[in-house]
This record gives C-alpha cells, sequence and structure tokens, in this order.
C-alpha cells in the first residue's frame, strides 16, 4: 500500500542505518503494519480507520495520510508563501553579488585601461594620437567607459591631445538606478616636466537605490515567511 510506504518512509528517513539493516527493518515494520490492519479490518473497521491505527499504534504522525481537503489547502498555501519568500531572499543576495560583482570587474577593466594609455603616453615624448585613439574606441565599444580627455600640462601651458566629446563638460546620463560618473588621474612623464591628466567618465549604479531595493525585497521576505508560517500553524 502506498500510505504504508510513506509511513515507512518518514519513519526511517532520519535513521542513519546501513541500506542493508535499513531494508530489514523496513520489512519487519511493514509486516506488522500489514498484521495490524488486517486485525482491524477483522474487527469490522474500515481500511482507512484500521489504517490510521495501525500508525496511530506503531508511533506514526498520521495527520499526513488524511485526504482532508481543508490540510491539504493549508499546506499549499504554505508552501506558496514560503516559496515567494524564498524568491524575495534569493533575489536580494542576487542583486548584491551582481553589483559587487559587475563592480570589481569594470574596475578591473577600467584599470586595464589606465595602464594602456599610461603606457602609450611615456612611450615617447610626443604621444601617439591615433594609438591612444585606438585604446579609448575599444574601450567605449566594450562599454567599459564612456568619454575621454587627455590634457597635456606643463608649466603654463595646457594643451588638450585628445578627447572624445565635442563640448566642454562630460554628457550625463542620469535616471533613478544610473548616473556618470568621473574620474581624473594625473601622472608625470619620468624623462620631462610634463603632466598629463587623464578623465575619463563611466556610469554607475546608485547605491542609495540598491540598499532600498534591498530593502524592501527583504521586507516582503520577512513578511511572506510570517505569513505561511502562521497559516501553517493555524492547522496545527
Amino acid at each position: 500500500m502506498k500510505k504504508i510506504e510513506t509511513f515507512l518512509d518518514n519513519l526511517y528517513r532520519d535513521s542513519g542505518l546501513s541500506k542493508q539493516e535499513l531494508h530489514e527493518m523496513r520489512e519487519e515494520m511493514r509486516t506488522h503494519l500489514v498484521d495490524y490492519i488486517q486485525d482491524g479490518r477483522a474487527k469490522g473497521l474500515s481500511e482507512e480507520q484500521a489504517t490510521i491505527d495501525a500508525f496511530e499504534q506503531f508511533g506514526g504522525n498520521q495527520d499526513i495520510f488524511y485526504d482532508d481537503p481543508e490540510i491539504k489547502s493549508k499546506r499549499r498555501k504554505w508552501n506558496v508563501y514560503w516559496k515567494i519568500s524564498l524568491f524575495c531572499f534569493g533575489f536580494v543576495i542576487l542583486l548584491l553579488l551582481t553589483i559587487w560583482g559587475g563592480q570589481q570587474f569594470y574596475a578591473n577593466e577600467r584599470a586595464s585601461f589606465y595602464n594602456a594609455l599610461w603606457a602609450e603616453l611615456y612611450r615617447s615624448e610626443t604621444p601617439d594620437v591615433a594609438k591612444i585613439k585606438s585604446i579609448t574606441e575599444n574601450e567605449i565599444e566594450r562599454g567599459y567607459i564612456k568619454d575621454t580627455v587627455i590634457t597635456e600640462k606643463g608649466g603654463s601651458k595646457s594643451n588638450q591631445i585628445f578627447k572624445t566629446i565635442d563640448h566642454e563638460g562630460f554628457p550625463q546620463y542620469d535616471n533613478w538606478l544610473i548616473h556618470t560618473k568621473v574620474e581624473l588621474k594625473y601622472t608625470a612623464h619620468p624623462n620631462t616636466t610634463n603632466v598629463y591628466e587623464i578623465q575619463f567618465s563611466h556610469n554607475v549604479v546608485r547605491y542609495s537605490m540598491v540598499v532600498i531595493i534591498s530593502l524592501l525585497m527583504s521586507s516582503f521576505s520577512i513578511f511572506f515567511f510570517i505569513m505561511g508560517w502562521m497559516r501553517y500553524r493555524e492547522k496545527r
């Protein structure tokens, strides 16, 4: 009988027995249950009642064997609430890991971009603008930066040797989640008095919004967990 097998599965779920020992114990318990059910049937009990009495006699939690629609409904509700709670919690973890991983990845790529510019600027006393343009456009195409401006400063002069924008100031891209950040770095040529000012922009996530979304989803997770637990306790 299916109910007997379910009873045995629950009874020996955490037994820690070896396969051979578990098999022997299950067979012995199955024999006792069948005998007890047959005795109950001989006394005039229905098969359902005889089965329940057998489970009670041998220490089983018989309520899991009832086909009560109300119990099943409450269990389904608990499962739904629990799944929603788990989804909200998982969303928060995934969001934080994605933001953190993306931040680390893009920071490393921007560092590589800066190092490539640094090497090209110091390759000779006269920067190769074509090479600098190629490096910059490649990074823009890959989406790691937006715009770049390189200015050579020496004494009282300030000469802009490369830029990707046609006007003063970096274009801003701002919405409720993303905004533009401009990084500024200075480097000095080892063989001259020239100093290079490198500015480049890139988009970053508004961390305040990440915190708000995380707190909101965490609240939903706690709320649905409590609702599920309350529904679960109602049937006990």
